[in-house]
């Protein structure tokens, strides 16, 4: 099928934070909101809630001099459902830099979805109205390697046009931290993303699981500092 749909889909191509280590009331899983802005304050962090009232928050921080911001609302994409969790570090790093790390569940559901609209409508589906994501799976081969271990294979997916520059991002902290979520249902849609410069995460999120914030925070902070260290940026 990924042959197929290369065919298909290939027509057309505030304060410094260095790392997120939580308190220790952190493992106690579901907290209340007030923890969560305590947890942010404790790690330099700005905090604030949705302006319209509805659950939600941002927080927002820095690396390495390079700004990023989390955030929680309502899903940017059809295979997200009920709440989206979305992150974006601005690193500036080398610009041809493009990793993309996904749920294997999610890769073989997109590819699905791909196939699916292309045999019902008999149109090309290189259309910039699809998810990105999906365009993805045209361009960019998976390149897995074997000492990512057996249980990060299975749960996910590693694409890229350059093995070197995703070995080079995939430390295994990084691994570690993909494959030890609070919850451990391999079928939640998760991205995570190296591409244009900046970080970028997004994943499907349950209001209130804030063992599960921490730890996409601690993820995707790591995830900045290791694209920092192993891509020189632009202004450095």
């Amino acid at each position: 099928m990924f042959e197929f749909l290369k065919k298909v889909l290939g027509r057309g191509r505030p304060k410094e934070v260095t790392s997120t280590q939580l308190p220790s009331h952190a493992s106690s899983g579901l907290v209340s909101t007030n923890r969560v802005s305590e947890w942010a304050t404790m790690q330099g962090l700005a905090y604030s809630q949705r302006p319209d009232g509805r659950s939600g928050h941002h927080v927002q921080g820095h690396i390495g001099g390079k700004a990023w911001r989390m955030e929680q609302g309502k899903p940017s994409r059809d295979f997200i459902k009920g709440l989206e969790l979305r992150a974006r570090g601005e690193l500036d790093v080398e610009s041809d830099v493009s990793v993309m790390v996904l749920s294997r569940q999610l890769k073989n559901a997109l590819e699905k979805q791909a196939f699916e609209h292309y045999t019902d409508s008999l149109q090309t589906i290189a259309d910039t109205r699809l998810p990105e994501e999906m365009r993805w799976l045209s361009i960019y081969e998976e390149v897995g390697w074997e000492s990512m271990g057996e249980t990060f294979l299975n749960q996910y997916a590693v694409l890229s046009d350059n093995r070197d520059q995703a070995q080079a991002w995939l430390g295994q902290d990084l691994i570690n931290l993909l494959v030890s979520w609070p919850s451990s249902d391999p079928a939640i849609p998760k991205i995570l993303m190296l591409r244009r410069g900046k970080a970028y995460l997004r994943m499907q999120y349950t209001d209130g699981d804030i063992a599960t914030l921490e730890h996409a925070t601690h993820l995707f902070t790591t995830a900045c500092e290791l694209g920092l260290s192993a891509f020189k940026s632009k202004t450095t």
